[in-house]
Parts: C-alpha cells; structure tokens; sequence
C-alpha cells in the first residue's frame, strides 16, 4: 500500500506540472490522503498531528530566508542593478558567449554565498535579463542559470547543504571539499562547451545582445559588491539578503525616484512597469515565494509523518533485497528519495536513511550523497530546489533539460565509479 501511494504522489505532482498547477496543491491533497491511511491503520490522530509540527522550528527560518530571497529579487529590479549590469555586460559579452557566461558567473557567485536561492535572487536575476536581452530561448538561459547556482549550493563550504551532509556522514566540510574539487574540472569544463556550443547553435540569428532600456545609475552596482564581500566575509545569507534589500530600497528611492510607498508595496508584491521595453524585469516579491513556502511546510508535515511511522522502511527494504550492484540500489534510491521529499534537506534525510549500508567510507557516502539527491532535487518541478529559483529568475520549466552541470556531475561520478568497482558487485 505505501508504494501504492508513493506512485498516486507522483502521478499528482506531475499532474500538477502538466497542467501548470501550483505543486502545493498536490501535495496538500497527498498529505490529506496519507493522514487517513494512518488513522486507518489506527495511529492515534493527536500522535500524527504531533509528529507533522515536530520539526516546524527547523522549517521557519528557511521560509523567512525564502521571503527575503523574493524581496531581494524584486528591490535588484527596482533599484537598476540589473539593468547596471547587463550595460556593464554588453561591452564584454557576445551573443555566442552570453551562456558561457550566465553559467560561469552564476557559479562564482554561488560559490560565494553557498546558496542556490541567495544566488538565484541575484546573479540569477541579472542573467535572466541578460538571457532575455539575448533573444536566446528562455529555457537555455534558464538552464544556465540552474546549473550555475546548484554548483556551488553543492560544493561550497558555506553551502547549508555541504554542512548537512559533512555533519550526518561525519566528515570534515573541507575534507568533503576537496574530494568534490577533485571531481570538478571535467563536468565543468564539458558544462562549459556544451553552453558554448549551444551558444553557436541559436545564436546564428542575432548579431548584437539589446540592452535593457531605462536610466542607469551606476550606484546601482553596490549591492553587487556589497553581496560578494559580506558573502567572501561569510556574513549569515539572511543579513546579506536583508541589506542588500534595503540598500536597494533607498537607491530606488533616492536615485530612481520610487515613491516610498511604491517601493515598500514592491518588496511584497514585486516590480511592474508599464514599459514593454522592460517587462522582462517584471517579477519578484515576497508573495512569489508564498507558493514555494507552502510546499517546504506541507513536506515538513509529511516527513514528520514519515519519522514517526517508518512509511519509507517496507520501500527501502525492498531495494535493498533486489540483486543488483550496490550503486544501481544507492542510485534508485536517491532518485525516489528526491522525487517524494519535496526539499533538498528532506531528500538528503530520506537517502541517508534508505542507503544505510553499502558505503566503503564515511567520505564515499558523503560524496555519494553530494552527486546524486543533493542535484538531483533540482530538476524536480515540485521540489522548492527547482520551484524558489524559478519563481526569481521567471523560468519555464523546460530549463531542466538544459541544466547541463546537474546532469553530468553524476555522470561522471557513476562513470568513475563503474572503473574501480568490479562489475560483479552485488548484496
């Protein structure tokens, strides 16, 4: 019964993408349907409810850090920092190069906060336009983006995510560094070719990137630097988020000439202009994260469920008792883990613990963990991995195919692998 349910999850979440329903939806009924599956098999209701607020300490400051990521996103639009720096851009970047470059400078700046969505709300945003300006298809530049955000959300040391696993497995964060270090030059550099032939593929039809139109302030590259150095400093990502915001705020103000009221409405509800020349700025907001905030809560509810009950033990088990190499096993798991989790943390906990044996080491389950759920939650449309930077950047979701980086650290990982474990290799 429970991989029974497991499938109607999935099924009503790719409904939900499929007909461009919110994902929360979705879950939101899932969870209704597993609470009565547990009554029914006589779990005490108080028990339930109980174990669904167990973790909401945990849950509330990531959906504060959510709404300040939306801020942000909107106050980068308002104040002319994007606009400051595609003119910045321009005088650099070709239209061959613009994918080359959203990748690479999505993943310096993600190396330097250690967040996705941090990154995503700022160099994310500017790239977007970027993209835009470029007249390339949405659904590459957006790719780019993801795949340079998720770069460092996965490797750095300032990464919440990299913290979480070194602290499960055990490891130091800068031993488990330098083992991811050594495995990036090859999926980066082929990420990197790959966006540049990409780049020549439907560049053909465009000679020159258009910038962005509207008055350039260049006060408004501070909060640029101001993120790389509090970043450099790690500074904690929300007090970076906070005053950058309100930095932008008052260069929005007093440069822009936003009315006050105007610009403290736009830190809610987003920036909208009237100008077709700058609708691609359009977006952003504390309320275009209220989606992606309701979904990591519903998923908190349903892994607290999930502690309480043992749902995933029946599943998890029978994996494990299938002959096949352990790396296909650890790989399925993962994969089920990332898709039903709903969050990069959860997916992390649900894989740490379905694959509990099997690891030659602590390091290689750190690794393991680094290359599989912690990217692959990304290309997930329900999972808040995917759907907060979405709702930043504006991305269709046909992105996921080209989020090239996601796809070949894996690759490449389970290709090394495959050369230094016998093929025999079974449980």
């Amino acid at each position: 019964m429970e991989l029974a349910l497991l499938i109607l999850l999935a099924v009503l979440l790719i409904a939900c993408t499929v007909f461009s329903i919110a994902a929360v939806k979705g879950l939101a009924v899932w969870f209704v349907l597993l609470f009565i599956y547990e009554l029914s098999k006589g779990r005490d209701a108080g028990s339930l409810i109980r174990a669904c607020l167990k973790n909401i300490k945990q849950t509330a400051p990531v959906i504060l850090n959510l709404l300040f990521v939306g801020m942000l996103s909107s106050q980068l639009r308002a104040s002319g920092t994007i606009t400051a720096v595609i003119s910045l851009c321009l005088r650099f970047v070709t239209p061959v190069l613009v994918l080359p470059s959203i990748f690479v400078i999505c993943s310096v700046m993600s190396l330097c906060t250690g967040s996705a969505f941090a990154s995503a709300a700022t160099a994310g945003v500017i790239c977007a336009s970027l993209g835009a300006s470029s007249s390339l298809p949405a659904p590459l530049y957006c790719g780019a983006i993801l795949s340079g955000i998720y770069l460092g959300d996965r490797m750095s040391p300032l990464s919440s995510s990299a913290n979480l696993v070194a602290g499960i497995t055990g490891n130091d964060i800068y031993t488990d560094f330098r083992m991811m270090l050594r495995g990036f030059p090859l999926p980066f550099l082929s990420a990197v070719v790959l966006y540049l032939g990409a780049g020549l593929l439907f560049s053909s039809g465009c000679d020159t990137v258009t910038a962005a139109a509207g008055e350039t302030h260049w006060i408004s590259l501070l909060p640029i630097g101001m993120i790389v150095v509090m970043s450099l400093l790690r500074i904690n990502s929300k007090l970076v988020l906070f005053l950058t915001s309100a930095v932008c705020l008052m260069i929005s103000v007093l440069c822009c000439h936003t009315g006050i009221v105007q610009a403290l409405l736009q830190l809610f509800s987003g920036y909208h202009t009237d100008d077709p020349s700058l609708s691609m700025l359009n977006g952003g907001g504390a309320f275009s994260m209220i989606s992606p905030a309701l979904t990591l809560l519903v998923s908190t509810f349903i892994i607290g469920i999930f502690n309480y009950t043992g749902f995933l033990e029946p599943i998890g088990k029978t994996i494990r008792e299938i002959r096949l190499p352990v790396t296909v096993k650890n790989l399925l798991l993962s994969i089920v883990s990332s898709a039903i989790a709903g969050s990069q943390t959860m997916a992390i906990m649900f894989t740490t613990v379905l694959c509990t044996e099997n690891f030659a080491s602590k390091e290689e389950k750190a690794l393991f963990l680094e290359n599989t759920c912690v990217l692959f939650t990304a290309v997930i449309p329900w999972d808040i991995s995917y759907s907060v930077p979405a709702a930043s950047i504006g991305s269709p979701a046909a992105c996921i195919f080209f989020a090239f980086y996601i796809y070949l650290v894996p690759l490449f990982y389970f290709l090394g692998k495959k050369k230094r474990l016998p093929s025999s290799e079974t449980i």
